[in-house]
């Protein structure tokens, strides 16, 4: 069993008591922490490894709770749109071509190292692309690239099962009839399987890979209320429920999402799910921006937690996620940054600035506000609460799995030490993040990742896009028909006018 000893740190716990130890040791014995506390009695030749974390801020790694990985393949390709419209660069749906293996894990390997060197240690992926690739090798090829990287992984399985055209108002009058015709012929990277085959998918994903390599577990994602039947949310319930797994969905992110749920029979996709038995302190549902008061009760009553997106919410002028109202109803809350593509970078850093900072233009009540003890806790334990395992993961105590993250002090954020939790939360952007260690091995030291050769997988990353870049402008080309009809929908759900 290998043993690391971390000596005279600064080490902070975000518990309930935000115990901060000015210098203190830990101990790794396997992937488990052993022992927290100053002085601790433990022979420095008696472990394989020593850490010096002097001048070091030891914390519990962050949880990046909603993730859609590979999206640095279309960083940057588009921006100044609402989600729908943004959706037609970034997710074409007609002529995508399949992913290879190969692409599908460098971009996964690549947004695995950019969330490592920002201080993320577990990742919750709602993703897809790794079944719906034509090669056989695509599924291990996602995978390997979490393995390799090092990181913990929660995938969610992204599940949709009604058509693209189906989910917007109106969208199937609006389009010209020969668009209609293709979007009916075309297999999109939507891919609609029957409820039977995707049961199937996920119960084999779950023996395969749910506690895999003691770092990946399994939950069940699908995609949200309106991208998916009845039949099949109420047997994901089912699994959920035999399995004792957590769900993960999208929630109300968009003005066109909201005027969906308005139509849906049940008045509120938030009810809809609470009558078919998928709000609960399993189920993570991530955005929840166009809240009613009764959504927000049901959200805090059922014990659920809410992710919250700020930097894509704004990048995709999706709205603003009514904290203050939500915390008073008793919600639980985790950090996401949900991708490249749609806030532009991985940064838990950046999420956790721009969560203390939104909310204090929502209410002049200041007390209120999101503080940095609360931010922090969302980064951490919030996190570790909405993949199910905040029993072995969040805080630093004997018995928790070591994701630990080690921030030097003799940086320019914390120069002076005035206060270490505000200065982490609104002065530092990452650059201190010095060593990562995950599962009890150290994937980061000295700022050096000591898992994948981060310049080689750059450099074959770079090397790939060319191709991959020409596919994917023709499916964009081939997406822009759309385009019309989603702005007049937009704008009528936005209330812009109802015309245009």
């Amino acid at each position: 069993m290998t043993s690391i000893l971390i000596k005279n740190g600064c080490v902070w716990q975000p518990d309930a008591a935000d115990k901060l130890w000015k210098t203190a040791d830990l101990l790794i014995q396997g992937e488990q922490i052993k022992a927290v506390e100053p002085n601790l009695p433990i022979d420095p030749c008696s472990v394989e490894q020593v850490v010096d974390a002097t001048d070091k801020l030891v914390l519990p790694g962050f949880v990046n709770a909603h993730l859609h990985a590979g999206e640095c393949l279309t960083r940057g390709i588009v921006a100044g749109l609402p989600n729908e419209l943004w959706n037609l660069w970034s997710y074409p749906p007609l002529q995508s071509a399949p992913m290879g293996a190969r692409l599908l894990y460098l971009r996964t390997a690549v947004d695995a190292v950019e969330m490592i060197k920002g201080g993320i240690t577990t990742v919750q992926d709602h993703s897809r692309e790794w079944f719906l690739s034509g090669e056989s090798e695509a599924e291990e090829a996602y995978f390997a690239a979490y393995l390799d990287s090092g990181m913990r992984l929660s995938l969610a399985i992204n599940l949709i099962n009604r058509p693209w055209q189906d989910v917007f108002p109106e969208l199937a009058h609006l389009l010209p009839p020969a668009l209609l015709t293709a979007m009916l012929a075309e297999s999109s990277h939507w891919r609609i399987d029957p409820v039977d085959e995707i049961m199937q998918l996920c119960e084999r994903t779950i023996r395969r890979w749910n506690g895999s390599f003691g770092r990946f577990s399994v939950a069940l994602g699908p995609s949200a209320p309106q991208r998916c039947t009845e039949e099949l949310l109420r047997r994901l319930a089912s699994l959920a429920q035999e399995q004792q797994l957590p769900i993960h969905t999208h929630l109300l992110e968009t003005h066109i999402q909201t005027e969906l749920s308005r139509r849906h029979p049940s008045g509120s996709f938030v009810r809809y799910l609470d009558t078919l038995g998928l709000l609960g302190p399993r189920t993570t549902v991530a955005h929840a921006i166009w809240l009613s008061d009764d959504d927000i009760h049901r959200l805090g009553d059922s014990g659920c937690c809410v992710v919250h997106n700020p930097v894509c919410n704004l990048c995709l002028g999706s709205g603003i996620m009514p904290f203050a109202r939500l915390s008073d109803a008793g919600a639980r809350f985790a950090l996401g940054l949900d991708g490249a593509s749609s806030a532009g970078r991985l940064s838990m850093f950046e999420v956790m600035k721009t969560t203390a900072l939104l909310h204090t233009a929502a209410t002049p009540d200041y007390r209120r506000w999101p503080t940095p003890q609360q931010v922090l806790h969302m980064a951490t334990q919030g996190g570790a609460f909405s993949i199910g395992q905040e029993s072995q993961l969040g805080t630093l105590a004997p018995g928790k799995l070591a994701d630990i993250i080690l921030l030097d002090l003799n940086t320019p954020a914390f120069t002076p030490r005035n206060d270490l939790c505000r200065q982490l939360v609104y002065s530092e952007d990452g650059s201190s993040v010095n060593t990562v260690i995950i599962h009890g091995k150290i994937v980061m030291q000295n700022y050096q990742l000591t898992t994948l050769d981060e310049a080689a997988l750059l450099a074959e990353f770079r090397g790939a896009w060319s191709e991959f870049q020409a596919d994917h402008q023709r499916a964009v080309a081939a997406s822009q028909g759309l385009l019309p009809a989603l702005r007049q929908i937009h704008r009528t759900a936005a209330g812009l006018d109802k015309t245009k």
